[in-house]
Formats: C-alpha cells, structure tokens, sequence
C-alpha cells in the first residue's frame, strides 16, 4: 500500500454523500504499488464516512461488457463498506435507479451483491450467509474474485449478471463461473439511470461508518447501529473492464497501459536542418527518392581554424627579421614575405 501517484484513476478529493453525512466525507484512500485501478480504505477506530469515486473515466452503460476485481476485506463484519459499486449520473427510485452493488455488506453482517434495494427485477446474494450456494467467505474474511456481465435475459433485453467466486473457481479467462448463481437485475437499459437519463456511469469505493445518513444508511446498519471501534479494511484490485474505449490514464482499466503521447516530430529533409550536410542543397533526409543520406545523423563539421594574427610577432621569421606592427598583411594590405615562414636576414 503506497500513497496514489499520478497514474492513479480514484479521485484524490473527497466528495459530499448524503449516504454518510456526518462527519464529513474524507478521502484517504491509497493504492497498492503498480496497480494504479486500486484503491484501499482502512478504518481508524473512530465515527468517519470514507469514499472516492473514478469521475475521469466514466463510460456509457451501453459500451459495457464485463467488469472483472479482485476483493481482500479484512475485519469489516458489522461495518457498512462497499469495496466497489457504480452509479449512473442520474440517480433515481432507489431499485430503479440503475445502481449496480457489486460487493456491498448491506446488510452491514453480510458480504452481498445488491442493486440498492429489493424489488421484482433485482435478484440479489449474499456471499457469506446465502445456503443455496457455496459461501465464498465470512465478513471478516473475505477473499474473492468478481465477474459482472452485461448479457440478454431470456426476453432478449440487456440484463446485469454479477457473480463473486473464490479465486480458486476463476476460470481461464479470468472470470467467474457464468452460471445460475449470480445477483441479477433485469432490463438495465430501462432503469432511470438510462431512461430518464445520460447512461453514464462511475464507479464508487466507500466505507460507511459515521454517526448519521439517509435511508440507504438507516436500512443497511440496521437502523442506525454503528460500530465505532471498527479496523475494517479492505482492498480493491486488478479493476478491468471490457467494452468501452479509455485512454491516457483510464486506459489503465482496459489492462493496458496509458496512452502515450504524440511521437516527437521528425527531423526536417532540408539538408539545412542537419549541420554534418551543410554546404549541400535541397532534402537529404530523406532526398527526394526517399535516399537518407549519411550525414543526417552526423555530428557537425568542427569549426574552422580561426585567421592567422596580423602582427608581425606573430610570425617567427617576421619576428626574427626584427619587424614591427603588422606585417601578414601590414596596415597598406601588403603582405611580407616573411608571412609565409620563410624570410633571408641580411647580417
């Protein structure tokens, strides 16, 4: 666990909720080194409301194919947290919002798929206290993968599937089994979060233990019950999502990585632009028949050697002649003799 670094997709700002209203949110989420989709909130013992969100890499629900994360919660039996969840942008009517509760203890004694709220569209599980399937873990250990799955129910309509498993059921293709046993909500497209709204989405991290909320805090801490005292704490890793198309650091939740910037710009052809081509003209790199001449990757030409000095002392055999001033040429422009290192002395 390390603080974010700038590949980080979470939020680094806290962000008001009316689910837990008091204390005021905080955001001290961190990050587990190299893996820039996770997020990790640990309680501090005290009344606190924890929570971040991926606003920079929304994506529409019609684009979505699947969503697979990895789950480590420790302790967090009797605490509300919801390790990863996503909300559309329009949020309304609770069951028919669209809201998607991938892993929620909501019940805050269970570890369960919910889609806030009961109703005849919405099958949810718990993954710790369901007997019509295997428990996957307890609240205070809780080690899973998820697969959430956008597929046609048997009318043909778009449907959420999500299924959390142990990691060792996760199959080849790194997804939970696609079986009978999953939380569902039926026809996604026509809950309001789509129909009376954009279909955008975002996905939420948070962990629920202040002191006041609204119903959604009343209903999942049983009326209210608090468990101050709480060292939950959870991590959430290995977020992928196939369908839609992210780039620069979203790209992170495709599995890929960030999208790299513009290629610097090539060298110009003009034999100009390439010191070690100078004194040649027109494009050498490349020429005109696309012929990348040697001296594009040259170093430059040193330079020339600067004039000879016109002073007659610097001259030997001028020197020696026992001349004055200037002599190579002289103030008249003549040239002596002796500039050329060679000069009879009469004795």
């Amino acid at each position: 666990m390390v603080p974010p670094d700038s590949s980080w997709v979470w939020n680094t700002a806290a962000m008001a909720s009316f689910s837990c209203d008091s204390p005021a949110v905080v955001n001290n989420g961190k990050m587990c080194q190299g893996d820039p989709t996770s997020i990790v909130f640990q309680a501090s013992g005290q009344a606190e409301c924890l929570s971040s969100q991926v606003d920079a890499c929304k994506f529409n629900m019609h684009d979505l194919e699947q969503l697979d994360f990895d789950v480590n919660q420790i302790g967090c039996k009797g605490t509300w947290a919801a390790p990863l969840w996503m909300t559309p942008d329009t949020w309304k009517d609770g069951p028919n919002s669209g809201e998607i509760d991938m892993m929620e203890n909501c019940p805050y004694t269970q570890v369960r798929s919910n889609f806030a709220g009961d109703s005849a569209e919405n099958t949810q599980i718990s993954w710790t206290d369901d007997p019509t399937h295997d428990v996957v873990g307890s609240g205070d250990d809780f080690q899973s993968h998820t697969t959430l799955r956008k597929q046609a129910w048997g009318d043909g309509l778009m449907s959420i599937f999500v299924r959390t498993c142990k990691q060792s059921e996760v199959g080849s293709d790194g997804s939970c089994p696609n079986d009978d046993g999953q939380a569902s909500q039926h026809d996604i497209y026509g809950k309001n979060g789509c129909s009376q709204g954009n279909c955008m989405y975002r996905l939420v991290s948070d962990l629920w233990n202040g002191v006041h909320g609204d119903a959604g805090w009343t209903g999942c801490t049983a009326g209210g019950n608090t468990n101050y005292g709480s060292q939950c704490k959870f991590s959430v890793t290995n977020i992928k999502i196939k369908g839609p198309q992210f780039s620069g650091s979203c790209a992170a939740l495709s599995g890929g990585a960030p999208t790299p910037g513009p290629p610097p710009p090539s060298p110009a052809a003009s034999c100009d632009a390439h010191p070690a081509c100078s004194g040649l003209q027109g494009d050498c790199c490349p020429t005109g028949d696309g012929v990348m001449l040697g001296c594009c990757g040259g170093p430059s030409p040193p330079p020339p050697p600067p004039p000879p000095s016109s002073s007659c002392d610097a001259h030997p055999a001028c020197q020696q002649a026992g001349l004055l001033g200037d002599c190579c040429p002289t103030s008249d422009g003549v040239t002596l003799g002796c500039c050329s290192g060679s000069y009879d002395v009469v004795v």
